[in-house]
């Protein structure tokens, strides 16, 4: 039995299926910032736990998770930098 048209065009172009359901990738610039700055929350969360830091603790669930809802280049690098040099500052 042969798979319907439109599922055949859905499964045969990955990108344009994503953006006919509503779904945009990032750009890999973009990629780039929420992994380094999801790395960098990971290990602000690791030291704020074990030093009992609740502020650095925050800030690195803050680094985590802010990715998820932006997509936008320039507002992924520029949350990132901001909560990473309050990550710095609150340590000292």
């Amino acid at each position: 039995m042969a798979a319907p048209e439109s599922i055949v065009n859905i499964l045969g172009n990955g990108g344009e299926a994503a953006g006919k359901a509503g779904f945009q990738l990032p750009e890999p610039l973009a990629v780039v910032g929420m992994v380094i700055f999801s790395l960098l929350g990971i290990w602000a969360m690791k030291e704020g736990r074990r030093e009992a830091n609740i502020m650095q603790l925050l800030l690195g669930i803050g680094l985590v998770g802010y990715s998820y809802f932006t997509s936008e280049v320039w507002l992924v690098w520029l949350i990132g930098v901001v909560l990473s040099v309050a990550v710095f500052k609150v340590r000292e």
